[in-house]
């Protein structure tokens, strides 16, 4: 949440605002609407809890959904604060920069309840001293400007913020075709990637294939209308290096039976483009296609090249995709 990278350059080396969007498809307010829930559960479960078991409950349960909670609160009400301001609502900016504060706040009170629990058995475990290089334990730079009563703002998911015009995410679980052979398997993974659900294009130890090829194994997903002579795909994969010298991450696209592009995550350990993947745990691919506006429907094709590429989300955009950190929700079907 901090959005620092340590050692890149002097001016990364900062704490900073995210990419999440306050504007579009209910991408931050989502996030800390999630997170409130998860910590409103955790809160009511150990409140009913037996005492005995409330100790272990808080170190290996709550401490960790509701500390989560107050550090995404920590950032993303700083940078509404700027965000705020900068649309000259000050009575909200203040607000949002006082809800920073509390979240600051209430991270120390969660480690001080941490350290101290069964006498003090885990103290100094949770630490909020300053790191070796990282900053994400401090309190980012928010501006209160005084003589301005705080006003409230609702950051609650809007509604129909999530509906999605001129671009598409497919829902991976609802693939139109699933091709594969004796040698290649392919399947749908449950309870993983930024939608829960994801699909693995081959076994890692399975031979490689060349994704250009036409009998390539392959999941196909249908589009309907599109009304633009291109789209663009944007494709996050799970981020991953080749299992062994000599093989690579490659994978296929393809739509409509067009040209094959192939996605290949190569990054080198440490670099600023690993750090990325990193940080929003995924690696991203774009490529361009051509689109027939006689066509009622179309086909998207994500194809086995390197086996074991795990895809976690695809986004199609014919321009009315908006800016957020990795593309909007994909809700299901």
């Amino acid at each position: 949440m901090g959005w620092e990278r340590e050692w890149d350059a002097p001016h990364l080396e900062k704490l900073s605002d995210t990419e999440y969007s306050f504007a579009n498809y209910n991408d931050a307010r989502g996030r800390l609407a999630d997170y409130r829930l998860l910590s409103d559960k955790v809160k009511k479960l150990l409140d009913v809890m037996p005492k005995a078991y409330r100790p272990a409950f808080y170190e290996m349960v709550a401490y960790p959904a509701m500390a989560s909670y107050q550090m995404n609160r920590k950032f993303l009400m700083a940078q509404l604060n700027h965000e705020l301001l900068k649309q000259n609502d000050v009575a909200g900016a203040n607000w949002a920069a006082r809800e920073s504060k509390l979240a600051f706040d209430s991270i120390q009170a969660l480690n001080d309840c941490y350290n101290s629990l069964l006498d003090g058995k885990w103290n100094y475990m949770m630490e909020l001293a300053p790191g070796w290089c990282a900053k994400y334990q401090n309190m980012p730079d928010v501006t209160f400007t005084e003589g301005v009563v705080a006003q409230e703002v609702d950051i609650n998911p809007l509604p129909n913020e999530d509906v999605l015009q001129g671009c598409a995410v497919l829902d991976l679980a609802d693939y139109k075709s699933k091709t594969e052979s004796a040698t290649h398997s392919l399947q749908l993974l449950e309870g993983l990637g930024y939608d829960w659900r994801c699909i693995q294009l081959g076994e890692a130890t399975q031979p490689v294939v060349d994704p250009r090829a036409k009998d390539a194994p392959r999941f196909e997903y249908e589009l309907g209308k599109i009304d633009a002579d291109s789209v663009e795909v944007t494709v996050y994969t799970l981020p991953f290096f080749p299992i062994y010298e000599g093989r690579s991450t490659r994978f296929g696209v393809s739509v409509d039976l067009s040209e094959v592009a192939i996605g290949e995550n190569l990054p080198k350990e440490y670099s600023p483009e690993w750090k990325t993947q990193v940080l929003q745990n995924g690696a991203v691919f774009k490529a361009v296609f051509p689109i027939d506006l006689m066509k009622e429907k179309h086909t998207l094709a994500l194809i086995c090249g390197d086996p074991g590429m795990i895809v976690q989300r695809v986004v199609v955009d014919w321009g009315g995709l908006k800016k957020t950190y990795v593309g909007p929700r994909s809700y299901g079907k």
